[in-house]
């Protein structure tokens, strides 16, 4: 878990600012003006509220930078494989894919909790994707899959007047009922969550809560004899969808891609972290409304600020919520390294005559093998 645990598209086509006219752009690529184009979408609310998490998912990426490029700078690149293309195509490897499996193995789990707690079958009710997977902002190959399910009061009253660990006696009821959907799954409870694995690597991660004043959560901890914990979710959701919005949908591929870099880098941080610290930066970011023609620039400067954080802080306040996130080590130095190859990288891409072999490669020492080679 994170440090901290939780509930057709036509372009408005503006001109970049006059002071990354200097750029170097191949002559193919370039409008009148010789600078790159930046791309504003309509409101959320023109999407549709009621999509599907997983289809939300997959529009909020992609998908619009993708019908933005496409339709526009493709043609004034003659179809050529470009800068765009390459972040384009890194951004979709990086998405989650599912093709449903996740969302009928969460459907399956809330049925179950719900008929024993609730005494309703609803595959929907009193649960929410929290974590990396509810801020969007997982990645393929992600492991443990975040998920609180409310339960009703009474039975906090239940537990909170047990004279010895209330909390674990609770992580066990919830684990027996999760068992009897998933009997030949090695379920356990593990101090504050309930461990549903499975054997395409993903567990679900399973937090029993009840609902606070505010839409804040409590929820269990078993360890040290027990306690109870809140955690708040839900603005924090709210904070990322919103922000990604307000920045021309850069902020949800910013958080993909920088997991993308811890991975490859083995990088001490979180999720929670990444997406906290992508949030901040990205709000006063001169390109953070432009296309996947600017990612470059947005790669490198984010490793820049990164590198520029007090190596002394130990938190950061949580988007939405401002809960504390904790670092788990020291960032600082590799992302300045991944700075500095990205210099390398973009010195190949407006070099002449280009080199995007060379610049290509550059990226995937950043960011690795789902970055197009």
């Amino acid at each position: 878990m994170e440090s901290v645990i939780p509930q057709r598209l036509q372009p408005n086509i503006s001109l970049a600012r006059a002071g990354d006219a200097g750029r170097n752009w191949p002559s193919c690529c370039m409008l009148r003006t010789g600078w790159r184009q930046a791309w504003a979408w309509p409101p959320a609310e023109q999407l549709g509220s009621d999509m599907p998490h997983e289809y939300a998912q997959s529009i909020t990426c992609s998908d619009m930078h993708s019908a933005a490029y496409s339709d526009q700078e493709s043609v004034a690149t003659g179809g050529k494989m470009g800068l765009a293309d390459w972040f384009q195509s890194f951004c979709a490897n990086t998405q989650v894919q599912d093709g449903g499996t996740i969302s009928t193995r969460y459907r399956a789990i809330t049925r179950r909790l719900n008929t024993d707690f609730w005494n309703t079958t609803s595959d929907t009710a009193h649960s929410i994707y929290v974590g990396s997977y509810g801020r969007n902002t997982a990645i393929q190959g992600f492991s443990d899959l975040d998920m609180v399910f409310q339960l009703p009061y009474s039975l906090y009253e239940q537990y909170n007047a047990y004279v010895g660990n209330g909390q674990s006696a609770l992580l066990q009821s919830v684990k027996s009922s999760i068992e009897k959907t998933y009997s030949t799954t090695s379920i356990r409870a593990d101090g504050q969550v309930i461990l549903v694995p499975f054997t395409d690597g993903i567990t679900f991660e399973v937090v029993p809560a009840f609902i606070n004043k505010g839409d804040s959560f409590t929820f269990p901890d078993a360890n040290a004899g027990g306690a109870w914990r809140v955690t708040n979710p839900k603005p924090e959701i709210e904070a990322i969808r919103t922000r990604n919005l307000a920045c021309n949908n850069n902020l949800v591929p910013l958080c993909r891609i920088m997991r993308s870099w811890k991975r490859k880098w083995d990088v001490p941080v979180g999720g929670l972290l990444i997406d906290t610290l992508a949030y901040q930066f990205i709000e006063n970011y001169d390109y953070k409304d432009k296309s996947y023609l600017y990612y470059d620039f947005m790669s490198r400067d984010f490793f820049k600020w990164m590198s520029d954080q007090d190596e002394n802080q130990e938190f950061w306040r949580a988007p939405g919520s401002s809960q504390h996130v904790y670092g788990k080590g020291l960032f600082q130095y590799k992302a300045k390294r991944c700075y500095n190859i990205s210099l390398e990288a973009i010195a190949h891409e407006t070099s002449k005559p280009k080199q995007e072999w060379s610049a290509k490669q550059k990226w995937r020492d950043v960011f690795g093998s789902e970055f197009p080679n």
